[in-house]
């Protein structure tokens, strides 16, 4: 179970009235929002393949975490009000690929949750793509915060080759 960062101060159906030092944890700058999400999908990753190199060694009894299940984390309730949910799984598909980059062969396949966005998202990672909405309104655009160039900067590090095929084990839907 993995939560992302807060990109406005609600609750979730059902939770009742957060505390007022919670709104200390709310990214108010997209550009920071989607940042956090980037780094928590390689964190999350990394996680992952660590556990694989250092715990289940032949012999350990414990087992290796093939699958790495995931939905847009932060997409929905708690996504910052500038950023789409496609382009906040756009960061965690970026994120996940950078830490597949350091630690491949540890790195468990990636199935992603069933949804419209993750799918859009998906299609937009396999071509290479950066997000449509802020290249059409610009890096300097009112509301970006410089968002456009955090994508840019983030794919050139893990994208140098734009005819690759991500390693993601898409969902049914996908």
């Amino acid at each position: 179970y993995c939560v992302g960062a807060l990109g406005r101060n609600k609750r979730a159906e059902g939770e009742g009235v957060g505390s007022a030092d919670r709104e200390n944890w709310v990214k108010h700058d997209p550009k920071e929002f989607v940042q956090e999400i980037f780094e928590t999908s390689q964190n999350v990753m990394l996680l992952a393949a660590e556990y694989n190199a250092k715990h289940c060694a032949p012999g350990s009894g414990l087992p290796r975490l093939e699958v790495l299940r995931s939905p847009i984390v932060a997409g929905g309730t708690f996504k910052h009000p500038n950023v789409t949910a496609v382009e906040v799984a756009l960061a965690l598909l970026w994120g996940y690929d950078a830490a597949r980059l350091s630690r491949g062969q540890h790195c468990p396949e990636l199935e992603l949750m069933p949804d419209k966005d993750m799918k859009i998202a998906y299609d937009l990672y396999s071509k290479g793509c950066t997000p449509v909405k802020w290249k059409e309104r610009g890096p300097q655009a009112e509301g970006s915060g410089g968002v456009a160039d955090l994508f840019d900067l983030i794919q050139s590090k893990i994208c140098k080759d734009a005819t690759r095929t991500p390693r993601v084990a898409a969902g049914e839907s996908q």
